[in-house]
């Protein structure tokens, strides 16, 4: 099957057309989409037609599934997750509003995740993705040296993204934790296992503190990488459009939805334990979308649209 890939910026990100993800495709095809998702750390399908069982088979050839911590799983789907806000409740927090790297308070985070947009307005609710690994090769020498031998607390205190009512069957393990606000411990700078390149891995939704160091002592240098790591010439945004899929590497990306501040949602998501690869399924809609005011986007203005996404993570 030949694909044809168009890059979305000069740094991140790639469209990727000729291909039917909802077909049973071939061994070869999935081992060229493997490859320029590890090229490109994020890849963008258009005009896709999935089920959630069809989403589910796309997701299980990268890895297996497993079920988001803190979560009440889908009926029948037990590795789907249904994330729900409106547009009723203006002071909801928007799901991945902030930057971002998926599940980071685990001790194994999720190799990546997969997004499928079932229904999308006209405007609203895009993503930008942040290339990780040119953070890093950007910083200089000094900063590489201080930053390649420090570790980084992350924990999921914070974690509000459609929490599971009290009788739901969770990982209770999970659960204490999250209560208890434990941290796990990930190096600042994290060697990708499969391309052995190297890249930042710190993000302002999860991490808390340095290792050995106080969050007041952590916050200078902390905040110094949070804006470093997110700038513009690392970064690519992805207008979504009804049937589009991203699938991103959540080993060398943060992302972020910085575009909105209202939307009704509701979404499925994925979750795979393998080394391997994360994939998450949701399903989002947004209806009365008001887009926040930002320097890419210029004034505010109001609409009436609505969207749906899936998305499928991947551990690593």
């Amino acid at each position: 099957m030949a694909l044809s890939v168009d890059r979305l910026s000069g740094c991140i990100g790639a469209v990727v057309s000729g291909v039917d993800l909802s077909a049973e495709l071939d061994d070869s095809t999935i081992t060229e989409i493997r490859k320029l998702f590890l090229d490109h750390l994020v890849i963008f399908f258009r005009d896709q037609h999935l089920s959630l069982q069809q989403q589910v088979a796309f997701a299980t050839r990268f890895s297996p599934l497993s079920p988001m911590p803190f979560t009440q799983p889908e009926d029948n789907y037990p590795d789907l997750l249904e994330l729900a806000t409106s547009a009723n409740e203006p002071n909801k927090q928007i799901v991945g509003g902030g930057w971002h790297s998926d599940s980071t308070f685990m001790e194994q985070p999720p190799l990546g995740s997969v997004l499928y947009g079932v229904k999308c307005p006209d405007w609203g609710g895009d993503t930008q993705f942040a290339n990780q690994y040119a953070a890093y090769e950007a910083l200089s020498d000094g900063m590489k040296e201080l930053l390649d031998g420090m570790t980084a607390l992350h924990s999921g205190e914070s974690y509000t993204i459609a929490p599971a009512p009290p009788e739901a069957n969770l990982d209770r393990a999970f659960v204490e934790a999250r209560r208890h606000g434990r941290e796990v411990a990930h190096p600042v700078v994290r060697v990708h296992p499969e391309t052995g390149r190297k890249a930042l891995f710190v993000n302002s939704s999860f991490t808390t503190r340095f290792e050995n160091m106080t969050v007041e002592e952590s916050r200078p240098l902390l905040e110094f990488l949070y804006l470093w790591a997110t700038q513009s010439r690392f970064s690519c945004r992805f207008r979504w459009q009804t049937g589009s899929v991203a699938m991103w590497d959540n080993r060398c990306t943060l992302r972020a939805r910085p575009f909105m501040t209202r939307s009704t949602s509701s979404a499925r998501r994925q979750c795979s334990e393998s080394r391997a690869f994360l994939c998450t399924s949701i399903r989002v809609s947004l209806e009365d979308c008001l887009l926040a005011t930002h320097s890419f986007i210029g004034d505010p203005r109001m609409g009436n649209p609505s969207t749906r996404n899936n998305v499928l993570r991947l551990h690593s």
